[in-house]
């Protein structure tokens, strides 16, 4: 078993944790890199946003980490 632990920071708000199990390490690592794919898309958009309304301080974009763990 094996478990990927999962946290989001964003600016402004409380670190938001979860926690999903995986009968094996290539499950847990491939729902690991989606999310880490999905955090760096949102920061994308968060620089895209910024830069469209020529913000002088840009905005600190969302940030994901995730571990795949032996349970």
């Amino acid at each position: 078993m094996f478990v990927l632990l999962v946290t989001w920071l964003t600016y402004n708000q409380p670190p938001a944790s979860y926690q999903t199990v995986f009968s094996d390490q290539a499950s847990c690592e491939a729902a690991r890199d989606q999310l880490i794919a999905e955090g760096e898309r949102l920061r994308k958009e968060s620089d895209q946003y910024y830069a469209r309304i020529h913000a002088a301080i840009p905005g600190i974009p969302p940030k994901v980490v995730a571990i795949c763990s032996k349970q």
